[in-house]
């Protein structure tokens, strides 16, 4: 079940990537015959096999999300897999990428309870960030001796206008994936 679920992955990472399967199988020193077996599912896709797919390819975190979702997607819409099964399978999936993108699940601890030190610090980054941004799309200018200015009225608005933003989009997206990052945490490491 989740060899069947990996093939539907790394069958759109190859074509995601516009790779035959002889041309995939090269960069990643695998044969074609390996690459058909294991999108056909007849051969078991190794672990070892999926980190190096991923490492290789630099695939990074959110490029995944966006894999996964077609993928979950396709599977349930040519029936391959029952909803239960495709659940089963992202589970075992989220701990495979965990130990790839070397992630630790997020304890209740590390999660403050107020946002007013975060905000500030964001604020002091996002005003840095926007100076620097300023100097290089100005720098013709800068250089003809003129200076730049902070208009600190304006820093603050744009900086409020992107967190704003953030928390925004933040919510609406973790609204719709929440059972992404809710996970059976007693079971995280227990395929050692």
């Amino acid at each position: 079940m989740y060899n069947k679920f990996l093939s539907f992955i790394l069958k759109e990472i190859r074509n995601m990537l516009s790779l035959t399967q002889k041309e995939f199988g090269n960069q990643i020193g695998k044969s074609e015959i390996s690459i058909r077996k294991y999108e056909k599912g007849d051969n078991n896709i190794p672990y070892e096999v999926l980190y190096l797919i991923i490492s290789y390819f630099k695939i990074d975190f959110f490029k995944m999300g966006e894999i996964i979702k077609k993928c979950k997607n396709n599977i349930l819409e040519l029936k391959i897999l029952t909803e239960e099964e495709l659940n089963d399978c992202l589970v075992l999936f989220a701990e495979d990428l965990i130990k790839i993108y070397q992630l630790s699940p997020v304890e209740p601890a590390d999660v403050p309870d107020d946002f007013n030190q975060l905000e500030k610090e964001l604020k002091k980054i996002l005003g840095d960030y926007i100076i620097g941004y300023l100097t290089i799309v100005f720098k013709n200018e800068l250089k003809k001796g003129k200076s730049l200015k902070s208009p600190t009225d304006e820093i603050k608005n744009i900086q409020n206008e992107i967190i704003g933003y953030l928390n925004y989009s933040i919510e609406n997206k973790i609204i719709k994936v929440k059972d992404k990052f809710l996970i059976d945490s007693s079971n995280i490491f227990s395929q050692d």
